[in-house]
């Protein structure tokens, strides 16, 4: 999903029509992509999961655009290289665990495998990806590229690449998953700034 806005609206946004903006044009699309990978959890089927992974493509069959940048072939290594390690990744329960592992992963194997172009957003968007399967979505709110352009736009602090939740406001909490919050911060990112 990009991060960028499907239309323009005026600079005078409250923080309440931008949830509702997300809420309304953009959480359908992230529960459906959450949902490709979340359908292999009953029958525990890590292959079936894989295989959509390393295509990187939405329900309607268009690569996300993430992951448009980087091309089917490096994706497909990128996927087939964390295949090894999938009997780990099947027991994990715990969505800082996973995206431990996959930082690890990818340290450990980017010339092996060539990744070079991986980065922190394939490694976050992978992760996510994984842990609806594994249903542990995040319970923190994981931060890089244009999120953390929010952040920074909005005036927060980034920790370990993190937000501390005390530091955003309790509407936006209240209404928005963790995930959502990430997705959101990039997405409005330019807008944070007139919220301050």
């Amino acid at each position: 999903m990009k991060c960028t806005r499907n239309k323009k609206k005026s600079e005078d946004d409250t923080l309440v029509q931008l949830i509702d903006d997300y809420i309304k044009n953009y959480r359908p699309n992230k529960l459906d992509e959450l949902n490709q990978y979340a359908r292999f959890r009953d029958t525990r089927n890590i292959d079936g999961m894989f295989n959509v992974l390393a295509e990187a493509k939405d329900i309607y069959g268009k690569m996300y655009s993430h992951q448009r940048r980087l091309g089917f072939a490096l994706m497909k290594r990128w996927v087939a290289s964390l295949t090894q390690d999938k009997e780990h990744i099947n027991a994990i329960k715990d969505f800082a665990e996973l995206y431990q592992l996959i930082v690890l992963h990818l340290n450990l194997n980017k010339e092996k495998y060539e990744l070079l172009g991986i980065g922190k957003l394939c490694v976050y968007d992978t992760a996510l990806r994984v842990s609806a399967y594994l249903g542990c979505l995040p319970n923190e709110i994981y931060v890089q590229s244009g999120s953390a352009d929010g952040v920074e736009n909005w005036g927060l602090t980034i920790k370990n690449g993190k937000v501390n939740i005390s530091q955003l406001p309790k509407t936006l909490v209240d209404q928005l998953q963790y995930y959502e919050i990430e997705d959101f911060l990039c997405i409005y990112k330019d807008k944070l700034k007139h919220l301050i």
